[in-house]
């Protein structure tokens, strides 16, 4: 059995070396210096125990306990500080520096254990079953047990912490193991107290089997490599934000700017974690910060053929975007202008058809006005919302001058007849609807798209279609006929109805009112009618201006 035990503590001892060989490889980073240092420690408390199973005399074990101390004294501090960079959990820099010292004190007292009795205060040299000593404690022996129950409740305290704070991210798992790594690594005193395996100090086999754990999870999920792999495609004083991610998504490196432009990234906050797992679905979407634009780029990192994680890289395109929405707003001023100018015209040219129809003119601003109001009042009921948008409505209104454009191809002794037209000439006179569309198709072919000159159109075409069917050019009924005729026909027949032309007198407004209700469901659509009733008095204003 003796053999046995020599053999593993000689076997534990080489596969330590190698550890923290291949460690020492990777990036060079305080994470990494602290699991070396943890390794290192454990590797002199295990040679110092070898000595003492090898040891011949009472010197000789002291001396051994003293080397194998070197390392368990300070093997808790280096392992919770590398959880907590790891985790990258907040630790006071004064805490964390007044446990190194108490560390040091306690070395030193161990030290210097064969001069006084803080730390044992008995010790005999036993060769039962393997050389070795034992031991009566003293009061700073205690201290530091208690030191390290602290240890062994705060890592993976710390450690689950954190797998609890990123729940929400499946792949998080190895802050779970982690943590159970940390409890493994101090179980072992709690059976060294049981005195299960007398003589034999399990405590050393139990910090050897967590901390190779605890290297090989570092090196299952890449801790130091991706971050060597990624210093070799960046550089640290670019001025462009860089954030390096594992394939698991962990953050493994963020260079200064992306500090300052992403608070959280440091402190692991899971908004800042969110934001940017976005920019590793979709890269469309540009960051304002503090006034200036970010454009994100993602680029994938492989290992050999495999992916092993990804590079996030934000471009300044701040003064890119100033420029861009310059010219925009120059263009769109231009292009609002000349809108302006053709609008004028049109309306200016609808006035000289209204003209022509023996009427003052004022007929064309009556009905836009009374366009309006409908629209107005059909919005603020959200009658018709999936169509009568806020842009449709703008439309609508503005195109309302036109619904009488083909009123130019009609003879002026038709337009301008003080009598009752015949049925040939009000025959002739109805073509006016389909000239007009017509025409405003014809114009529409000549340009990519304008909304404003689909709907003049419509109602040009038809404003003389009825609800019931009977009307003209084409029959249509009910909601087949579109709703910016269906406005512009009620509109168009109440100022019909209340002016005064060569061929009757202007009708009361009760009457003309009352013409237009009673005419729902038969020339006008019921909703649009209930609707023009309800802004009569808005209506009436128009018409006594």
């Amino acid at each position: 059995m003796y053999e046995v035990l020599v053999g593993i503590q000689g076997i534990s001892i080489v596969v330590l070396f190698l550890m923290i060989f291949h460690i020492w490889e990777q990036y060079n980073c305080k994470e990494q210096m602290y699991l070396i240092m943890s390794l290192v420690c454990v590797l002199i408390n295990l040679f110092g125990y070898l000595m003492e199973m090898l040891s011949q005399n009472m010197e000789m074990a002291i001396a051994s306990t003293k080397v194998s101390y070197l390392g368990k004294c300070f093997l808790g501090w280096f392992m919770f500080m590398f959880i907590v960079k790891f985790c990258e959990y907040h630790v006071p820099k004064a805490f964390s520096r007044t446990l190194l010292y108490i560390h040091l004190i306690i070395f030193i007292i161990v030290f210097t254990c064969d001069r006084h009795n803080l730390y044992y205060t008995d010790i005999k040299f036993s060769t039962d079953m393997f050389p070795h000593i034992e031991t009566k404690n003293g009061i700073v022996y205690y201290i530091n047990m208690a030191i390290m129950i602290f240890y062994a409740l705060a890592i993976p305290y710390v450690c689950f912490y954190t797998y609890a704070k990123l729940r929400y991210y499946r792949d998080r798992i190895e802050y779970f193991i982690l943590g159970c790594i940390g409890i493994l690594q101090y179980a072992g005193i709690a059976i060294y107290f049981t005195k299960v395996f007398e003589p034999y100090d399990i405590t050393y086999l139990s910090f050897f089997v967590s901390i190779i754990l605890l290297a090989v999870l570092v090196y299952r999920y890449k801790t130091f490599d991706m971050v060597d792999y990624a210093k070799n495609s960046i550089v640290e004083e670019l001025n462009q934000p860089v954030i390096v991610f594992n394939v698991n998504l962990r953050i493994l490196y963020t260079n200064s700017i992306a500090k300052k432009i992403f608070p959280g990234v440091e402190t692991y906050s899971v908004y800042a974690l969110d934001m940017l797992k976005k920019y590793l679905v979709s890269v469309k979407e540009n960051y304002l910060k503090d006034g200036r634009y970010y454009e994100p780029s993602l680029s994938q990192i492989y290992d050999r053929k495999k992916l092993s994680g990804y590079i996030l890289i934000f471009t300044d395109i701040t003064e890119h975007i100033k420029k861009n929405v310059e010219l925009v707003e120059k263009v769109e001023k231009q292009n609002t202008e000349l809108e302006i100018i053709q609008k004028k015209i049109i309306i200016s040219f609808a006035n000289m058809i209204e003209l022509r129809d023996d009427v003052t003119g004022h007929h064309v601003k009556r009905t836009s006005a009374y366009v309006k109001i409908l629209v107005e009042k059909l919005m603020e009921k959200k009658i018709y919302s999936n169509i009568l948008t806020e842009e449709y409505a703008e439309e609508v209104v503005q195109a309302a001058p036109l619904h009488d454009i083909g009123k130019i191809a009609i003879d002026d002794s038709i337009l301008k007849k003080p009598g009752k037209l015949t049925s040939e000439e009000f025959q002739k006179i109805k073509e006016h609807s389909s000239i007009g569309g017509h025409m405003l198709e014809e114009i529409l072919q000549e340009v990519d798209s304008n909304d404003y000159l689909t709907i003049a159109k419509d109602m040009a075409y038809y404003h003389h279609e009825r609800w019931d069917g009977s009307g003209y050019p084409l029959g249509l009924s009910g909601e087949n006929i579109p709703l910016c005729a269906r406005i512009m026909a009620i509109a168009d027949v109440f100022d019909a109805l209340t002016s005064k032309r060569t061929y009757k007198e202007a009708m009361p407004y009760d009457e003309a009112f009352e013409v237009i209700r009673i005419s729902a469901g038969s020339h006008f659509d019921p909703l649009l009618v209930e609707t023009f009733l309800e802004a009569r008095e808005k209506i009436m204003s128009i018409k006594e201006e």
